[in-house]
């Protein structure tokens, strides 16, 4: 990044925070312009190039947007997001999106940073700023907040650690921060798909080659342990590996020596190796698929992330920033989403977990004719029939942890229509009017079946828009 491009000018976007607008218009800076929109902010950002930016945090779906979009900005600035209440949940969140630091509202304006410093400081501030492989883990849900918070603690050390989950969960990432957060951050991260890469190929990827070791190769050749030395090597889908492959590996992690393909010298390296599967290894050894010994090698530390399924709650917020990031990457506008399309969000299974919803959000920008994103869109435009019986009885089960084929298969329909009318309340906080829109019924047909299937409002649900005999009057029922 030229330092030249940048002015000495802070960039604030206040949202719908009072408090903040109020404390920058206080601080009588010359230096500092504030924003109330995010579409001023997006403007004044790419003809201003401040220094430094600070967003606002009401409300934390525009914040998470704005982040999205300054993640996909070609000049990198450093953002503070400002606070009017201390909140971890919103600091972890924001901080993961690509947030430097917080700022409190109410230690405004003495907190502001100093832009006097010009692009230079900038430069400064950012050297120590985390690569995007740790700021894109953006989380709410406890069990993976557990898994970053265990990534983050066994960084700093050089043990073997096994990601364990679905394909597109975030095994990367996780790998990626665990990397950022190590003392190896500043050498190399190489990343390696063994299925991706056919057998005859693979060793002499990882161990390298001399020349005229086999037909085509005219010239020596550094296998990837070989350039990930002093740093970190992820080795992803090891579950595809050949039984034939897994003996070299475990020999190489045991001695950390390698000879090339072809060769003779002995080389040793320092490398961490952190390997990732969507496979039950434990199943395969049994299997006789996956050597025990490889196995026992490589499972020093487990993370086992959970499916996009099972924290439905993170929906929302992920698709809030997608939509930021991808609409700054394509050069459009953002679309926004209504409360009873992300509702209905949180009720498909995701098979493809968080790399399928980032593809249906970038589907939905790129396709929806409308600025703001409603269900029937999502029919339109995203592939639903990988719907599985699974979802509606993961719902039941309350965590949102998925029941075996064999026992969902075996609902009736009532069954299911029951719990995915009762998730749809819950999203909604029991506000029966958005309800019956994101089911598209009629709010008389939803009392009835909330009196049919004997469903019971939490003691956090809003109150309701119109009494239940006025509903029950005022439209005739319709079927499901």
């Amino acid at each position: 990044m030229k330092t030249a491009e940048l002015t000495d000018t802070l960039l604030c976007w206040c949202g719908a925070d009072a408090a903040l607008e109020e404390a920058v218009r206080a601080a009588g800076r010359p230096d500092l312009r504030a924003v109330k929109t995010a579409s001023e902010f997006i403007e004044a950002f790419h003809e201003e190039r401040p220094a430094y930016v600070i967003l606002g945090a009401k409300p934390a779906s525009e914040t998470m947007r704005l982040l999205g979009v300054l993640a996909q900005a070609r000049r990198a600035v450093p953002v503070f997001v400002a606070l009017s209440e201390p909140n971890a949940d919103q600091v972890r969140l924001f901080m993961r999106a690509g947030a430097r630091d917080v700022l409190w509202v109410d230690e405004l304006p003495g907190g502001l940073p100093e832009a006097g410093a010009g692009a230079q400081g900038a430069d400064e501030a950012l050297a120590d700023a985390a690569p995007p492989e740790a700021r894109e883990i953006i989380c709410s849900n406890e069990a993976m907040q557990k898994v970053v918070d265990i990534a983050a603690r066994i960084a700093p050390t050089d043990s073997t650690v096994l990601v364990q989950g679905e394909s597109g969960t975030g095994k990367e990432l996780i790998a990626g921060l665990i990397h950022t957060q190590s003392r190896r951050a500043r050498k190399a991260f190489i990343k390696v798909n063994c299925g991706a890469i056919p057998e005859p190929l693979l060793e002499s990827q990882l161990y390298g080659h001399e020349k005229g070791s086999f037909t085509g190769a005219i010239k020596q050749h550094k296998g990837l342990f070989e350039m990930a030395d002093q740093g970190t090597i992820f080795l992803d889908e090891i579950g595809e590996m050949s039984l034939e492959m897994q003996v070299k590996l475990l020999r190489f992690l045991e001695s950390k020596e390698l000879r090339r393909v072809g060769g003779h010298e002995v080389i040793k390296v320092d490398v961490r190796v952190i390997t990732a599967t969507n496979r039950d290894l434990k199943r395969e050894v049994a299997r006789n698929r996956f050597r025990s010994d490889l196995f026992y090698r490589i499972n020093v530390i487990t993370l086992h992330l959970p499916a996009l399924r099972e924290r439905p709650e993170e929906i929302a917020i992920l698709s809030e920033y997608f939509m930021g990031k991808l609409s700054a990457a394509h050069g459009v506008a953002p679309k926004a989403f209504s409360v009873e399309a992300l509702a209905a969000m949180q009720g498909l299974p995701w098979p493809g977990n968080v790399r399928e919803l980032e593809n249906a959000v970038e589907r939905l920008l790129l396709l929806a004719p409308a600025g703001t994103i409603e269900p029937v869109h999502l029919a339109e435009f995203l592939d639903l029939s990988q719907s599985s019986p699974a979802s509606p009885a993961a719902a039941a089960c309350g965590n949102g942890a998925a029941v075996p084929v064999e026992q969902a298969a075996s609902w009736k329909l009532e069954d299911m229509e029951r719990v995915h009318i009762e998730r749809v309340l819950g999203a909604l906080k029991w506000n029966k009017m958005r309800a019956s829109r994101a089911l598209g019924i009629n709010v008389k047909t939803l009392y009835n079946k909330i009196r049919g299937y004997g469903l019971t409002p939490p003691s956090d649900a809003e109150p309701d828009p119109v009494p239940a005999e006025e509903a029950s009057a005022g439209e005739p029922e319709e079927t499901c």
